[in-house]
């Protein structure tokens, strides 16, 4: 029979807990624990009393780990329920005085039971209100026998604990701090915090996340290192050149991040450039250096100003960028670049060429990167080659990757080709080798709807190019209906294959409607430009168009008028 509910309440639970022997306690606090989170909502909460609390308290000191953690678990809620105003029978047991005797295990012996005390979830609230960056934390820390320093340090040790998980754990309440800052300024020996934050840039843990309730130590340390500089860069600049030698490590993040710092300490006046110039340089040099932001690009510049020798190498690695296909995560990297080069070119006494010039001379009065053009775009007019090599090299990635969503898209080629269609036309004529690819057929459809005639250029060797066994794609369908006004004459073979694509063809899965939607498309088209190969049948596609009742949503199929005029429908209702 099971155990009635009664039987089950943490009241009656913590009573098993504190009434077994020690060597029998494991099973109830397991027991008691696994009760605990069941009891995820506050309003089951009302089952731990006062009295309950009472029983589990001398427990924490348990020879068991795994019952003091248990203990820790449902005391924990208790305090956190607490600061949520929760209403809870626990009067006499304030957050504060829970906290308190939760910190007391923060240097418990187990691995375990210190984890249990860290979550940050629950611990977040006293640590806000204890370093007194959240004022919307109303926790009577006065109240605590803990002190801000002791708990500083504390943290602190923790984040050198042995065990990952711990200081992982750590990491991320320093990560819920507004300022992390505040925990080195709480600390009883600042300097030696610092030393302990620098140390920590070398910790291997990971995570997947650097959020919720684990975070990766080095991203902590990192993070609390400029929010000090912020405050206090004295603490840090005797620390900089330990820190400058992680500039070439493999972490993109956190090279990035030491730039942010270096940026923060010259405006602080904290540094002047000679003191991080060495170590910009030698990153460069090893292809590590972070061009991830405008920030980033522009201190490389004003190193490069004060360093004459290496001008050329950073005008060199700028121009490179000024092509890179950037991610969601380096949005606009482009734009930054071209704007730190023209300022590298017209701040310079050297020579430069012609592309470089021309980007100097078309930022002077704007930003890029403020703006949001494109450099390509500055470039199109002028440097028609060079735009175009940029353009091929990017969108050589439609050939081989499935995704079409970076800076390379449709409307990069459309404004290009607004600018400079010269540049367009070597792009495209350079694309029809591609042109099996769908991604590469998208892009060409995309285009053809902007640029008809641009693309109409091109449609013979695209038409030899592309399989036009029947279904034709619906991309060269899309071309075909964009095209057909400017462009040479489709073959009739062509026009053939884009009548039989319109039926269904056998196994025709149920998008395929979309396709033969576009196939009707271009027939119209060559219908209305009184292409001879077009069957007379399509003029109830050509009627439904004209009145509107035609669109990439209808099958065309499904058109009453279609079966009358010989159309045969899609046999298989599933595939619809």
């Amino acid at each position: 029979m099971p155990p009635s509910e009664d039987e089950r309440s943490l009241e009656t639970l913590a009573a098993r807990v504190a009434e077994t022997p020690p060597e029998e306690r494991h099973g109830p606090a397991m027991e008691l624990a696994k009760r605990r989170v069941e009891t995820v909502l506050p309003s089951e909460s009302a089952e731990l009393t006062d009295a309950a609390i009472d029983r589990l308290l001398p427990h924490l000191e348990d020879p068991d780990p795994a019952v003091r953690s248990a203990v820790i678990l449902v005391l924990r809620n208790a305090m956190y329920f607490q600061l949520q105003e929760v209403d809870m029978a626990v009067s006499e047991h304030p957050p504060a005085l829970l906290a308190d005797r939760l910190l007391d295990r923060i240097d418990d012996e187990h691995w375990s039971v210190r984890q249990a005390v860290l979550l940050p979830t629950y611990l977040q609230p006293i640590l806000t209100s204890m370093f007194g960056t959240d004022t919307d934390v109303d926790v009577n820390t006065d109240a605590m026998s803990t002190s801000a320093a002791w708990l500083a340090d504390r943290l602190f040790q923790r984040l050198a604990d042995p065990v990952p998980v711990i200081r992982k754990r750590t990491s991320a309440l320093f990560f819920e701090l507004d300022d992390e800052s505040t925990v080195v300024l709480a600390h009883p020996e600042p300097d030696r915090a610092v030393t302990m934050l620098v140390e920590t840039l070398t910790d291997p843990a990971d995570t997947v996340f650097n959020r919720g309730d684990a975070c990766e130590p080095k991203y902590a340390a990192i993070d609390t290192l400029i929010a000090l500089v912020e405050h206090h860069p004295e603490l840090v600049t005797p620390h900089l050149e330990a820190i400058l030698d992680h500039l070439t490590v493999d972490n993109g993040h956190l090279r990035f991040r030491i730039v942010e710092l270096s940026v923060s300490l010259l405006e602080q006046g904290a540094i002047e450039y000679e003191a991080i110039a060495d170590d910009v340089i030698d990153a460069l040099e090893r292809g590590c250096y972070p061009l991830r932001t405008e920030e980033t690009m522009q201190l490389l510049v004003s190193v490069a100003l004060r360093r004459p020798e290496t001008v050329a190498d950073v005008a060199s690695t700028l121009r490179v960028e000024l092509a890179e296909n950037d991610t969601r995560r380096l949005y606009a990297q482009h734009a930054a670049a071209a704007d730190a080069l023209g300022r590298l070119v017209r701040e310079s006494d050297q020579t430069f060429g012609s592309v470089e010039e021309t980007v100097a001379e078309r930022t002077v009065d704007r930003s890029l990167f403020e703006a949001a053009i494109d450099p390509l775009l500055i470039l199109a007019e002028d440097h028609p080659e060079f735009v175009a090599e940029k353009l091929t090299d990017g969108y050589e990635a439609l050939r081989e990757e499935d995704m079409y969503d970076g800076r390379f898209d449709k409307e990069l080629l459309v404004s290009v080709a607004d600018c400079n269609p010269t540049a367009a036309e070597l792009v495209l004529a350079d694309l029809v080798d591609g042109a099996n690819v769908h991604n590469v057929q998208r892009l060409l459809a995309n285009v053809s709807e902007a640029h008809p005639t641009l693309v109409a250029e091109i449609v013979p060797e695209l038409l030899d190019a592309v399989d036009t066994t029947p279904p034709i794609p619906r991309n060269v369908c899309r071309i075909l209906t964009a095209t057909v006004e400017t462009g040479p004459r489709v073959p009739d073979e062509t026009v053939a294959a884009v009548t039989e694509s319109v039926g269904p063809i056998g196994d025709t899965p149920a998008y395929d409607g979309n396709r033969r939607y576009w196939a009707v498309r271009a027939l119209i088209e060559l219908y209305e430009r009184n292409h001879d190969a077009v069957p007379e049948r399509v003029e109830p596609f050509v009627e439904a168009y004209r009145d509107g009742e035609l669109d990439d949503v209808v099958d065309p199929l499904d058109l009453p008028a279609a079966r009358k005029a010989g159309w045969d429908s899609v046999a298989d209702e599933s595939e619809r």
